[in-house]
């Protein structure tokens, strides 16, 4: 028996300096079009988030206003005076596990594995950013703040001042920016426990190509998520902030597996053109206690070797599962902003806010999926390896999480609104409100390529090991409701509108590595395609295609095995008799103990993204389910097993 342990703790920081979109100051940007308060009216009342979005509201009592009067609708702007908004974010993530191992038991064919594994993720956000409530209140000259008799008197009687040109400094400004100015944070925590027992033989009893294999086991998992939100975001007051509904969400559920692996040829028992041939099946039972549901699914596979080893054909075929995550199911209402064609009356609206509310009603996912490839390994070059692999894969109920609210107005107009697609209309027959929520699909069908060469050089300095993997998308067929035929997304955005995500043609990676006496040092180059998008005018965009490269440094303490080996050339003290052997033998030392304490200890120091690129801009200001825009990112990792 084993006991093997594993830990590993990691933090990672974050900063965000998101610039203003408009270089001008509030009344520059806007050419005049504010939004007003009647005069002598009190200081003004937000309803909700929407206002906070929607724009600020220095009406006609603000003595600085040139218009003096009140305009219907909203207007949005940036203040100049009140710099970027500014973020801050913190990670911090656990994953320590704990297990036992045992092999070669009864007949020496029987193993077992029992681990226990816990992961907790944290990630901090500080947001600097203003209060609508606050602002307004230094927008009205009436306020008590700016009254010398109040007991809120802020030490000035001049209003803030949103007019004039903004390369001009109007110094009492500064001193109301910090009064308007919230620092608002959200703590987003989750964590997974779970405890894996395997046991498996690769001898259950023997047919001629050899022992049939044999392997089961069971799972329980525990899976807990929690967000929080401080004050300013609760309210919904925080400019260009999203107003935060605190959730938190738990799932509890365990399964069984069961496989076999059967041998029918080998190279101990084979014939012409059957080299070799195993064949395996599966099956797997899991229960979710969340939603009181199960599931069984199967799979199936094959492995032949027609010659020799240097060439192996492998397929697969099963059934797979999956439910919506707890994110999916209890995510926060939140308003965000886009362009919308309304269908019924064929008015364009141009920043409309839209509603997301969760949907607690989303069933899981059901996939069938076929892949089958082949790996050569020539004999004529040794360590080089070709693998390409056929994948076709349908999912039904998948879980979309790119509504098009266009498209949600055209069900709604045609009778066809799904569950939590909800339309407001005023007596006119305009938008109100429009609401939506995630919803299953109706099916997706994939097909395409995986592709990989690696080659691997061994050498009197260190191994070299290249290798490249890449994907490629030959047809991605979606239809967004159950029913809807389906049609050709390949190198396009997910969502006309969005464009945070995308079906890519094209993406791969390519790693070149060295490796020498524990030191291991690598170079990654990434590849993602390009695709196409509409904007809100229907016109055609093209997202470029991009290159970034990671660096990376480990090393790793392996004192023990070195320190145990016999010392030679180490002669032993004995007497001084001509007849004795005075040959010199080896001794053994026992290794100190700061190398015991260092043995299975690796450094990994890495750098993400060495140039610092930005990703491709997109519509919806870049892709940002395809890329990840810290830009150069700095990493240092520290993981000590025990056994």
């Amino acid at each position: 028996m084993v006991l093997f342990a594993d830990f590993s703790l990691q933090r990672g920081k974050i900063h965000y300096d998101y610039s203003s979109t408009n270089t001008g100051d509030f009344g520059d940007s806007l050419n005049g079009h504010i939004l007003a308060i009647p005069p002598h009216a009190p200081g003004p009342t937000l309803g909700g988030p929407t206002y906070a979005e929607t724009g600020l509201a220095p009406g006609a009592y603000n003595p600085f206003n040139p218009f003096q009067q009140i305009i219907s609708g909203g207007s949005r702007g940036r203040l100049f005076d009140f710099g970027d908004r500014l973020y801050d974010t913190t990670t911090d993530s656990l994953y320590p596990t704990l297990g036992i191992r045992g092999d070669k038991l009864f007949d020496g064919t029987w193993g077992y594995d029992l681990a226990a594994r816990y992961s907790y993720i944290v990630s901090n956000d500080s947001f600097k950013a203003q209060s609508a409530p606050l602002i307004n209140r230094i927008f009205n000259a009436a306020d008590p703040i700016f009254d010398p008799a109040s007991p809120e008197y802020i030490g000035t009687t001049v209003p803030y001042n949103p007019f004039g040109d903004y390369r001009r400094q109007r110094r009492n400004n500064y001193r109301l920016i910090d009064f308007a100015t919230v620092y608002a944070k959200t703590k987003n925590d989750g964590s997974l426990f779970s405890i894996d027992l395997n046991i498996y033989t690769t001898n259950l009893f023997t047919l001629p190509a050899g022992g049939v294999g044999l392997a089961f086991g069971g799972q329980f998992q525990n899976e807990d998520l929690a967000n929080r939100a401080s004050a300013p975001f609760l309210r919904g007051d925080v400019i260009q902030g999203t107003f935060y509904t605190e959730i938190f969400g738990s799932r509890v559920d365990y399964a069984g597996y069961g496989e076999v692996r059967i041998p029918v040829f080998s190279p101990a028992f084979n014939a012409r053109g059957f080299y070799s041939l195993e064949l395996t099946a599966a099956v797997r039972y899991e229960a979710f206690l969340d939603t009181n549901s199960n599931v069984t699914v199967p799979k199936f596979g094959l492995r032949w070797q027609p010659f020799d080893d240097s060439l192996t054909f492998r397929a697969t075929w099963g059934e797979g599962y999956k439910q919506a995550s707890l994110h999916e199911l209890n995510a926060a209402p939140a308003t965000f902003f886009t362009d919308l064609f309304d269908p019924v009356t064929g008015k364009f609206y141009q920043g409309f806010g839209v509603k997301f509310v969760p949907n607690r009603n989303l069933q899981a996912e059901d996939a069938r999926t076929f892949s089958g490839g082949v790996v050569y390994t020539p004999k004529f070059v040794p360590g080089l390896t070709l693998t390409v692999d056929l994948f076709d894969i349908e999912t039904t109920g998948w879980i979309n999480p790119f509504i098009d609210p266009n498209d949600v107005l055209q069900r709604i107009a045609h009778g066809h609104g799904l569950p939590g697609e909800i339309v407001v209309r005023d007596a006119n027959g305009d938008l109100v409100s429009l609401q939506l929520s995630d919803q299953n699909s109706g099916t997706q069908k994939v097909r395409g390529a995986d592709l990989s060469v690696s080659y691997q050089l061994p050498t009197l300095v260190g191994t070299f090991t290249f290798v490249t993997q890449a994907t490629f998308l030959d047809s991605y067929q979606f239809s967004s409701v159950p029913g809807e035929t389906e049609h050709e997304l390949r190198s396009s955005a997910v969502s006309g509108l969005l464009s945070q995500d995308a079906y890519l043609k094209w993406k791969g990676t390519s790693r070149l590595e060295w490796s020498w006496d524990g030191l291991t040092l690598g170079v990654t180059g990434n590849y993602r395609d390009g695709f196409h998008e509409f904007n809100d005018r229907g016109n055609e965009h093209w997202v470029k295609q991009t290159w970034f490269f990671d660096l990376q440094a480990s090393y790793n303490f392996d004192f023990i095995a070195r320190s145990n080996s016999a010392v030679p050339g180490v002669a032993v003290a004995g007497p001084t008799d001509p007849g004795k052997d005075m040959s010199p033998v080896t001794a053994n030392l026992a290794p100190p103990k700061w190398r015991r304490w260092l043995a299975g200890t690796s450094i990994t120091v890495g750098c993400t993204d060495v140039f610092d690129q930005d990703p491709p801009a997109s519509v919806s200001n870049y892709p940002r389910f395809i890329y990840d825009p810290t830009g150069r990112f700095v990493y240092v990792s520290v993981t000590k097993k025990f056994w």
